[in-house]
Formats: structure tokens, C-alpha cells, sequence
């Protein structure tokens, strides 16, 4: 112990009864009986930054956004999104504002995946 006065005060500060070793601090305990919890799930930034607030939510504007854009019937090519030709589809084609044609499931999926609203082949913003 150690004894500091200063005006016949005294405080008296413990030495610690043991040092901190950094190489016990980082290595793994050889105690069995330690248990360690298993992460199943890492951490991932580029996940949490593009990751939308409310996912629900997100998906109900961009379902309202995909349902609102005109129906293309006789659609000629192809999806740019999944490559197949839009004749060989029974599903419904669906023309973006910039006049791009995509299937309904992959401009849906498209813009639920992406990171902004844009269309695939120009990047021009969608709008509703």
C-alpha cells in the first residue's frame, strides 16, 4: 500500500496484487470448463450500411412501385435482369419510367436486392 499525505491528510491507494498480462488477456483460456458463446452470425458493414430501416416496409414500396408500372404484353427480347426472352414467360412484363421492359419478378427483386431505385441497363432513377 502506499500512503500520500499532503495537509495531514492520508489517502492510501492498494496496489494490485496481481500485473495484467496482455499475452493471457488475448490468448484463449486452457480452462475446459470455459465456455465460450458460438457467433453464428458475423458482423458485416456492407450489409448494415445498405440495409433498409424497415424492411417490411420496404418491400410494401417497392410492391406498390412494381405494380403501378404499366403491363407490357407482347414484349419482344429479353429480360436483362434473369436473360430470358420475355415470349418464353408466362409471367408479366413491366416497363420501367425510362421505357426499359423487365419481368415482374426480377425488376420486384431488382429493386428489393439493390442499393437505390435505378433500372438496370441506364441507372436512370424509377419513379412511380
Amino acid at each position: 500500500m502506499l500512503s500520500v499525505s499532503g495537509n495531514n491528510n492520508f489517502v492510501i491507494i492498494p496496489y494490485p496484487t496481481q500485473q495484467f498480462d496482455l499475452d493471457d488477456a488475448i490468448t484463449m483460456p486452457e480452462n475446459p470448463s470455459v465456455i465460450i458463446p458460438y457467433i453464428t452470425h458475423q458482423f458485416d458493414l456492407d450489409e448494415a450500411i445498405t440495409m433498409p430501416d424497415n424492411p417490411q416496409s420496404r418491400q410494401q414500396a417497392v410492391t406498390g412501385l412494381v405494380s403501378n408500372m404499366p403491363t407490357v404484353d407482347h414484349a419482344g427480347g429479353s429480360c436483362s435482369v434473369c436473360m430470358e426472352s420475355f415470349g418464353k414467360s408466362e409471367e408479366a412484363a413491366r416497363q420501367v419510367s425510362c421505357g426499359h421492359v423487365y419481368h415482374h419478378n426480377c425488376i420486384t427483386g431488382w429493386l428489393l436486392n439493390g442499393n437505390s431505385n435505378s433500372c438496370p441497363l441506364c441507372r436512370r432513377e424509377i419513379s412511380g
